[in-house]
């Protein structure tokens, strides 16, 4: 389900390489979309796949926002 990320409040933003880890590796679904951001609910399977990031990903997570 895509929602229209300005009337979502609480989640997880992120760029492209971080939402093909948490779709592809972490199964978790799409939210919303808006331009080169993609969201994703904030919940305690998010934030276990995101403990779990490899280093390179954290680390270009950090510089995207």
């Amino acid at each position: 389900m895509l929602i229209n990320p300005m009337f979502f409040d609480n989640g997880y933003k992120c760029k492209k390489k971080v939402m093909e880890y948490l779709v592809y590796q972490c199964h978790l679904p799409i939210l919303g979309i808006s331009g080169e951001y993609y969201y994703f609910t904030d919940n305690d399977v998010l934030k276990r796949c995101l403990k779990e990031l490899p280093i390179s990903l954290k680390i270009s997570s950090l510089w995207s926002k």
